[in-house]
């Protein structure tokens, strides 16, 4: 093996490695700023696919990659939002793109009946979180989280004392 050809393949690793290292110090930096799992999920694998494609240090080439994007607006718009604050951990700044996310109603809404039997149609311990998640409009993530300390059956009672996405905690 040519010794140039070598040591270009290991350059091409490193550089590799480097954007790991900082995708992995940027969701360290964001454990540390107090944001949620999920958003820490989310955002690694926004980056993680710009990084695939496009160059993370080249605001115009991340741009190009997402102006090709063949994904819902408000899509794009989340990689933005990551993005930019990958930029502004590194004292970056960028021209973000407009991109908007639009809201849909829901084509189909199923019946109270039609829950009710898909209630009936689950095991037993599928079917007691979604009739929780029925009757309290609970959050699934919320449901989870319940303890046997929060449920008082004499009092027909539910406190949620974990809410999820900045709700407050209720009964």
């Amino acid at each position: 093996m040519d010794p140039q050809t070598e040591i270009k393949t290991v350059c091409v690793g490193d550089e590799d490695q480097t954007t790991k290292g900082k995708l992995l110090q940027f969701a360290f930096y964001l454990k540390l700023q107090g944001c949620s799992e999920h958003t820490i999920v989310g955002w690694n694998q926004k980056l993680s696919r710009l990084a695939a494609n496009a160059d993370l240090n080249n605001p115009e080439s991340v741009k190009k990659f997402l102006a090709f994007l063949d994904c819902a607006e408000s899509s794009k718009h989340a990689y933005c939002v990551a993005y930019t604050s990958f930029l502004k951990w590194q004292g970056r700044t960028w021209t973000t793109p407009k991109y908007k996310g639009t809201q849909k109603i829901p084509e189909f809404i199923p019946t109270e009946q039609e829950i009710d039997a898909l209630i009936a149609g689950c095991g037993t311990k599928t079917a007691t979180i979604l009739q929780t998640l029925k009757e309290t409009g609970m959050r699934i993530g919320e449901c989870l989280s319940l303890t046997w300390s929060s449920v008082n059956p004499e009092a027909h009672i539910i406190t949620l004392n974990t809410p999820e996405k900045n709700s407050l905690p209720r009964i």
